[in-house]
């Protein structure tokens, strides 16, 4: 399995998927014009990682916006992480935010998804 790294731009985030250090991290926009193409390759890593994935995985997504698109890809994300939580694997999922915008955003995705969530402000 090989690990994915993408320096984001204005419309795309940075992605760093570690399948060694059992790290998944998405930082930055995502506001790109095809979600569902953006997202797909790194939904179907996160699937294979969970068939053999570390005893922690540690997840932050540090997004500072976000297009709708991009959100129904983050729950999906957000849904096989649930799956490996459920089966005893430690999930260790960091949820940065500067705003009460992408903090609201974090608590209602907590209230769907059956994970810890650790809210981490950050510098504004």
């Amino acid at each position: 399995m090989q690990n994915i790294f993408f320096q984001g731009n204005s419309s795309t985030p940075t992605v760093n998927f570690d399948v060694n250090k059992g790290l998944i991290e998405i930082s930055g926009r995502s506001i790109p014009e095809n979600a569902l193409k953006f997202y797909t390759p790194l939904i179907q890593w996160i699937k294979e990682y969970q068939k053999k994935p570390k005893q922690k995985t540690t997840v932050n997504f540090n997004i500072e916006y976000f297009n709708t698109s991009s959100s129904k890809s983050i729950l999906q994300i957000l849904k096989v992480l649930e799956q490996m939580y459920e089966a005893g694997f430690d999930i260790v999922l960091n949820w940065f935010y500067k705003d009460d915008d992408i903090l609201e955003i974090g608590e209602d995705y907590q209230m769907l998804i059956h994970l810890p969530f650790n809210m981490i402000k950050t510098e504004q």
